[in-house]
């Protein structure tokens, strides 16, 4: 097994891996050429990209647990590679919700970096220790979810408040 640049790979059964690591790219890929093609993302859609991101890193937390149990799956743990770390990375919430936006860009990074100790204990065989590391990670993983659920309560509640500023979303070009 190998830990570069923040990517963990197994050298044994690869094309598992490699498959799933070039759908990730292509959806990350995919998703940065939606986004470049306007400024302005209608509400919805904004909450659209919360929502899958909150089951991505659902998903993510499985595949975690899954390398645990044995199984040959690939987990990110760079934070700005991932789905969700893709769409933080190039939109800028309403006003407002700024600070709540930037921690949950901290917890999301902390997240990826909290999979780092659990890969590390599983090469090393000592499933213990990669157990404790997952319990950290699946903490620090539902604060994450908690505050993106929050960030969605305030976009839905500004809006329906008529708060104008929650109606679109500036996306970086």
């Amino acid at each position: 097994m190998v830990l570069t640049r923040g990517i963990f790979t197994q050298k044994i059964g690869l094309d598992p891996l490699m498959k799933e690591t070039l759908t990730t790219i292509d959806l990350s890929r995919k998703m940065l050429d939606k986004f470049s093609q306007f400024n302005l993302a209608e509400k919805e859609e904004f909450e659209s990209e919360i929502n899958a991101a909150i089951e991505a890193h659902r998903n993510w937390v499985n595949r975690l647990d899954s390398y645990i149990k044995g199984e040959k799956v690939f987990v990110q743990t760079d934070h700005e590679r991932c789905f969700f770390g893709v769409f933080y990375h190039t939109a800028r919430p309403p006003k407002g919700l700024e600070n709540l936006w930037s921690e949950i860009g901290r917890i999301h990074e902390m997240v990826h970096k909290s999979a780092i100790p659990v890969l590390e204990a599983m090469d090393r065989s000592d499933l213990e220790a990669a157990r404790r590391a997952y319990e950290n990670t699946l903490a620090n993983s539902k604060k994450l979810i908690s505050l993106m659920e929050q960030y969605l309560d305030s976009i839905k509640e500004a809006t329906s408040s008529g708060d104008n500023h929650s109606m679109t979303i500036a996306m970086r070009s």
